[in-house]
């Protein structure tokens, strides 16, 4: 996933072949994704329970995300919610991770309830990429990488397919999403 959405990443425009970016900026577009799961938290905006997605995401699978009713069904139901901003970290730290050429591993971490705790100790491990020696950089992307995952899987979110919807809905945004950067 790393090398698809950092091709992705190039695709929008948010990184270039060759360019040199700065490290702060793009630590902190982790960061803001950060800041807008724990919104999303304190606002209780989730994927309805009771809600099956799993046609959706079956659909997804074989079709794609280009017809309006799937584009209709994830801004309505997905967008913006808990496990799609946790899913914009992980897309946020995969093209990082595409663009340093560093390959995340998991780690053994454990996670507990507190979720600005976890979320306080992303903030800090990706502070120390910005600040550390290179070679320090794979140890506290294990960390954050290993957090989002265990976070994940503590929180019962299927992670993998909301990275697929949020990526295949990201193909369809215009360059830079918009954005500036």
């Amino acid at each position: 996933m790393i090398k698809e959405s950092y091709k992705s990443a190039i695709e929008k425009g948010f990184y270039s072949e060759g360019e040199e970016k700065n490290i702060g900026e793009l630590l902190m577009l982790i960061v803001s994704e950060i800041g807008e799961a724990l919104e999303a938290h304190r606002c209780r905006r989730f994927v309805p329970k009771d809600l099956d997605t799993s046609y959706f995401f079956n659909e997804l699978q074989k079709n794609g995300i280009k017809n309006s009713y799937m584009i209709t069904f994830f801004t309505g139901y997905i967008k913006d919610t808990f496990e799609d901003e946790i899913a914009d970290i992980f897309l946020r730290l995969f093209s990082f991770c595409g663009y340093m050429e560093i390959e995340p591993r998991e780690m053994k971490i454990n996670i507990d309830d507190n979720i600005g705790l976890t979320f306080l100790d992303m903030t800090t491990c990706l502070c120390m990429i910005g600040n550390g020696k290179k070679e320090d950089r794979q140890l506290w992307l294990d960390r954050v990488f290993s957090l989002l995952v265990h976070f994940s899987k503590h929180h019962n979110i299927p992670i993998e397919k909301h990275i697929k919807a949020k990526m295949l809905f990201n193909s369809t945004r215009p360059y830079k999403h918009g954005k500036e950067y």
